[in-house]
């Protein structure tokens, strides 16, 4: 099992963490209101009544062609994520086993990119009038590291967890309004290297972006989760303990943190 954590030391154009979430907005409210408690300060009830079923926004626009990357994200999804107890059972007999047996120990490991890279980056990306945020350049280093580390994978196991919560009829910010979803990276990538690949992956994930974002693709997704009901956990579906499992993450919206993103 691998975890990282990569810290942005720059402060992006607001909106461009949108793409991301980090599930611990219902955490941060129970830790402030205990907070609060400590202080010797009054706190009012939390009355929020959990969704009885995942209901989205009917869609502002009128009818769209749909985009057939939608359907590639769901597949890539269903191909890196298994479900089912059994499975997961598996899954943490093969971790465990992995760690008994394993001389190393395992690392955190924090890696700092400096602001003037993603500029570079950025001014490159502008100069060929490619349309991506920093944080797509970020990701797409992440990716980068990832094919160089782990050449040969397929599916490269990349992915970010998008939170669906704004797209609800009814918000739910007590509850884990968030799917992973992986890009299923174009072949050929590898071919590729130095700055053109960034640009490259970087270009990939804003259209996996924007077609999570889509409503063809969070009714494929709502689908999955609902068929799988509350007995069906989500776990990996490669079962080897040595198979990278990649998933970008942002902690910017969250009270106690900076402009990060999170990767294990």
């Amino acid at each position: 099992m691998y975890f990282a954590m990569v810290q942005v030391t720059c402060r992006p154009p607001l909106g461009s963490v949108s793409q991301f979430a980090y599930p611990y907005k219902g955490v941060h409210r129970i830790v402030s209101a205990f907070a609060s408690l400590l202080r010797g300060e009054t706190i009012e009830p939390i009355e929020e009544t959990r969704p009885s079923k995942i209901q989205f926004q009917a869609p502002k626009r009128g009818p769209v062609s749909p985009d057939p990357l939608s359907e590639q994200l769901y597949h890539a999804s269903c191909q890196q994520w298994a479900t089912g107890v059994s499975r997961m059972l598996l899954y943490g007999a093969a971790q465990w086993f992995y760690r008994v047996c394993s001389r190393g120990q395992r690392s955190l490991r924090t890696m700092h990119v400096a602001s003037p890279i993603l500029d570079r980056l950025d001014d490159l990306a502008r100069k060929q009038k490619v349309h991506v945020t920093r944080h797509d350049l970020l990701m797409a280093m992440i990716a980068q590291a990832t094919i160089k580390a782990f050449p040969g994978l397929s599916p490269t196991p990349i992915g970010f967890i998008y939170n669906f919560n704004h797209h609800l009829e009814k918000s739910a910010p007590l509850h884990n309004t968030f799917w992973p979803i992986s890009i299923p990276l174009a072949q050929g990538i590898e071919m590729t290297h130095g700055d053109d690949q960034l640009i490259m992956l970087a270009i990939q994930i804003r259209h996996a972006v924007r077609a999570a974002r889509s409503p063809e693709c969070l009714e494929l997704f709502r689908e999955r989760y609902e068929s799988m009901g509350p007995q069906q956990p989500l776990h990996p579906a490669n079962l080897n303990p040595n198979r990278p499992n990649i998933q970008v993450s942002s902690s910017a919206h969250q009270d106690w943190s900076g402009d990060g993103l999170n990767i294990c």
